[in-house]
């Protein structure tokens, strides 16, 4: 309550500067940006994307192996919501991390703790001849707009949107 976790980024900065793990409410905070401190499993950050609909560019994919390759444990895993998670990011790496997804055209930004997690759609919207209607711009809508407004955060953990 003290601080929420969308304001932090200061601290992101100077924990990164020092390579230092977040105290426990730290740890809370932290996942607002899509940072897990998974100890005692590995001593490390786990990093969670959010994927509008699940789609990425050739080039957003390439960028994300990158992050896995030079930061990582070079490799990701593709979560059930259809998220991206990398692991076992060193903290003076966190900050790096998020700069590059931002570049890339992406965020990890709500991606845990109480906020509505990744917007999903069907995986063949878009592409599925025999579709009735095209969800990706639904999905996408909710996505930017859960991005740019608070109302939507601090609702009850792994509140899910699917179209």
């Amino acid at each position: 309550m003290e601080q929420h976790g969308l304001d932090i980024w200061d601290k992101l900065l100077a924990h990164a500067e020092e390579n230092k793990f977040p105290d426990k409410a730290d740890t809370f905070r932290f996942r607002y940006h899509g940072l897990f401190y998974v100890a005692p499993a590995q001593n490390s950050f786990m990093l969670r994307c959010r994927i509008a609909a699940g789609q990425l560019s050739a080039e957003q994919f390439r960028g994300l192996s990158e992050i896995a390759e030079d930061w990582g444990n070079g490799y990701a895993d593709i979560t059930t919501r259809a998220n991206i998670q990398i692991r076992e990011i060193a903290p003076k790496h966190s900050v790096k991390v998020l700069l590059k997804l931002q570049e890339l055209g992406l965020t990890s930004r709500g991606s845990g703790v109480d906020n509505v997690r990744n917007i999903t759609a069907s995986p063949t919207a878009g592409i599925d001849p025999a579709e009735i209607i095209d969800t990706q711009p639904y999905a996408k809508a909710l996505h930017y707009y859960i991005l740019n407004n608070r109302d939507l955060y601090d609702l009850p953990r792994k509140f899910n949107v699917g179209f």
